[in-house]
């Protein structure tokens, strides 16, 4: 699991507080964004209309970012558990074959 590191990284900086913030905030500027880069374009700011076009996509970048993050790290549990799993699984099918076997050969006899 080499890349768990990597997947507790990602979750842990989708889930700080600032990441979180910065996601709050552009939550609420997304339904205004375009109104606010129109009235910049009168300004000496109209640089910055582009990029305030660009804050309903970017939320969603970032939600998306959140929820699979959220998504990935959960799983890295489960994969971790899934091979002792495997393993009692497979001793417990060898069992049953082992008896089906044993029963098959003694209907025969019999």
């Amino acid at each position: 699991m080499s890349w768990r590191g990597t997947v507790e990284q990602v979750y842990e900086i989708t889930h700080s507080s600032g990441y979180c913030r910065a996601m709050d905030a552009l939550s609420a500027l997304s339904p205004h964004a375009n109104r606010i880069a129109d009235a910049l374009r009168w300004t000496p700011l109209a640089w910055l209309a582009s990029y305030v076009e660009g804050i309903p996509q970017a939320y969603s970048y970032m939600k998306q970012a959140y929820d699979a993050s959220e998504t990935a790290y959960r799983a890295v549990g489960v994969v971790e558990v899934a091979p002792q799993y495997l393993v009692y699984g497979m001793g417990f099918g060898l069992l049953l074959m082992i008896i089906g076997a044993v029963l098959i050969a003694r209907s025969r006899r019999g």
